[in-house]
């Protein structure tokens, strides 16, 4: 099933039972129930509340192009362990992964700036490379 409305360029994609809600390249909303979450090419941020609550995320998969990861983005992810950043991501903002506290460590580009409440405190922040 898919929903095309060129004017506001927003539209879902729906592979299986994965379920992207994205308008002008910013993913606005997981509707999915896959446990296992790769993240279309054609996303460039990550809207807040986008995977709010989502309780069956265990890892997400975000792809290079993305550039910014939106306020309590992942909010609520409670069984969220894994996040693949990209060499992309430039921000992080307050309370992207709040309340993700299966999330043990992350590995992030040295350019990202993320805000201090970002991830929960006792996750752990790498830096790549």
């Amino acid at each position: 099933m898919g929903l095309m409305n060129v004017l506001n360029k927003e539209f879902s994609i729906k592979h299986g039972i994965l379920d992207f809600v994205i308008k002008y390249n910013v993913l606005t909303k997981y509707q999915g129930e896959n446990a296992h979450v790769t993240i279309p090419e054609t996303v460039t941020e990550i809207g807040s509340y986008a995977f709010y609550n989502n309780t069956n995320l265990i890892s997400v998969k975000i792809p290079e192009g993305v550039t910014e990861i939106s306020e309590s983005a992942f909010s609520g992810c409670q069984s969220l362990t894994s996040v693949e950043f990209p060499d992309s991501v430039r921000t992080i903002q307050e309370r992207a992964f709040f309340g993700c506290e299966k999330l043990g460590e992350v590995f992030l580009p040295p350019e990202t700036v993320f805000a201090e409440d970002a991830f929960p405190p006792k996750t752990r922040i790498l830096q790549k490379g």
